[in-house]
């Protein structure tokens, strides 16, 4: 990626030239927020699904976070556009972040300046190999709670227990974790939401620990335009176990079946409804459905 032109502070440089100072105050703490953004190729040209909601998103967890953005929501769509055309990109993943840089080592942000960054590189899917679907684990680590407005933030600092989640799992051989929230209901994996369905409900948690996934609204507004009955309830494990499907869903993973979850095996990979979805949201992206190009924004 040194090549790369990336958006640094509203300036274009060389991936290899947007260097941070060590003693960048984000760096040691954790302050800041960021997103994950997808690009497609479809026949009408590059475009980046549902941009003004991910922009809409990062700036609400700025706020969150006390971080003074000076870029406007239209500059900020601009960029991100911008970062695909100077790379030539089609089928990407697009990161913009917002953090503090170096000013203060005090826990006290007020002194460190607030930047914003954009990068773009390309992009399959994060479970690409495992076409089929993907197998989970529960593990002892628990979503992070606290102040609810606080969790509803995309933080960087966020993420420990999710990643610490995540080598739990894969050390036990499984492709992915699943996290209970602090009361001990089923929440979402280590970076995507969850779905099952029972008897031809597709359920979601209704958890206030989990993400407010733009992909997991998505799915939700698909499966009702299909005629599909969802419901955003609190369950267990238990119940979960029960489920005649599960599936995962975010930005850098789509939707991805789960094959077994604590060696309770579905059959998420072939079951009618999940295939459906899957293949009404790939046709989505790729900008086959007329009803739904408002969620396409062409560079």
């Amino acid at each position: 990626m040194k090549d790369y032109d990336v958006y640094f502070d509203g300036q274009w440089l060389k991936y290899h030239e947007a260097n941070v100072p060590l003693l960048t105050h984000s760096l040691h703490y954790g302050f800041g927020v960021f997103e994950g953004v997808r690009s497609y190729a479809t026949k009408q040209g590059t475009a980046i699904f549902r941009l003004q909601e991910h922009s809409e998103r990062l700036l609400r967890s700025a706020a969150i976070l006390n971080l003074p953005v000076t870029q406007s929501i239209d500059e900020l769509n601009q960029a991100q556009r911008e970062v695909l055309r100077r790379n030539h990109l089609t089928n990407a993943y697009l990161r913009p972040l917002i953090f503090l840089g170096e000013g203060s080592m005090s826990l006290d942000p007020k002194a460190a300046p607030v930047h914003l960054m954009i990068v773009a590189w390309p992009w399959k899917n994060l479970h690409h190999e495992h076409e089929a679907g993907i197998n989970v684990l529960t593990t002892p680590y628990r979503r992070q709670s606290g102040a609810p407005e606080l969790l509803k933030a995309k933080a960087i600092g966020h993420y420990l227990t999710s990643g610490m989640a995540l080598q739990a799992a894969k050390h036990q051989g499984a492709n992915e974790a699943l996290l209970l929230d602090a009361e001990g209901f089923v929440c979402e994996g280590s970076g995507q939401n969850l779905f099952m369905i029972k008897d031809n409900y597709l359920v979601t948690p209704a958890s206030q620990y989990a993400l407010e996934g733009i992909t997991r609204a998505s799915v939700l507004k698909i499966a009702q335009d299909l005629g599909m009955e969802t419901c955003e309830t609190l369950f267990n494990l238990e119940a979960l176990y029960q489920a005649d499907a599960v599936f995962l869903t975010g930005t850098a993973s789509e939707l991805v079946p789960v094959l077994s979850l604590d060696g309770h095996v579905y059959n998420s990979g072939t079951h009618p409804l999940v295939r459906q979805l899957m293949q009404r949201f790939s046709a989505i992206v790729n900008g086959e459905h007329d009803e739904y190009q408002a969620w396409l924004s062409y560079i």
